[in-house]
């Protein structure tokens, strides 16, 4: 269970900027672990976070990635990075999402296994939520997983123009309920 402090964090950076938070609340159990159900820890490199906010899914994912898997992760919100950092000193955070691919070249690496992603694309006008998606997917190793939790069923469509499978499932034992869209970029044999 999310912090009682962390909850409140959330109200006040939602109550500041709600388009930009999109949530009152940190994300439930029942969400963190449905997010990371499909992800073959042994067979992955690269797993990044975006919209890590306090650090439910992040707290999770350090929890279950063996030595060898690079985690970053990328939150906007000053608040919430400074509880990270506090929180995970030797964890890379990046304010940026827009910057994945930079980014991932900076880190030395080419592109990233999976994304897993809290950014509230709702909130995002129309053509930053492309450039992000594009962003993403360009990030993506072939084959890869990018999964999103999302609040309403508007991103479904951007997805599928995107990618070469898209999964949802609805998680209810999130406040509010909760859309999880899993997406796997096409293999390399798939052409």
């Amino acid at each position: 269970m999310p912090h009682w402090s962390d909850r409140m964090l959330f109200l006040q950076a939602w109550m500041r900027n709600p388009l930009k938070v999109g949530s009152v609340t940190p994300s439930a159990p029942a969400l963190v672990s449905r997010m990371l159900a499909p992800i073959d820890w042994d067979h992955v490199q690269t797993v990044v976070e975006l919209g890590a906010g306090t650090g439910p899914v992040t707290a999770e994912i350090l929890q279950r990635t063996p030595p060898h898997v690079r985690f970053l992760t990328f939150e906007r919100e000053p608040a919430f990075r400074e509880l990270l950092t506090s929180r995970y000193p030797d964890l890379q955070i990046y304010p940026e999402a827009l910057e994945l691919c930079r980014v991932l070249a900076l880190t030395g690496r080419s592109t990233a296994d999976v994304v897993i992603s809290g950014i509230p694309f709702a909130a995002l006008p129309g053509p930053e939520q492309d450039l992000l998606l594009d962003e993403i997917n360009r990030a993506l190793a072939p084959g890869g997983m990018f999964i999103a939790f999302q609040y309403s069923p508007q991103l479904y469509g951007r997805l599928k123009r995107r990618f070469a499978d898209c999964r949802i499932a609805v998680v209810l034992g999130n406040l509010p309920p909760a859309l999880v869209y899993t997406c796997y970029t096409a293999s390399e044999s798939a052409g």
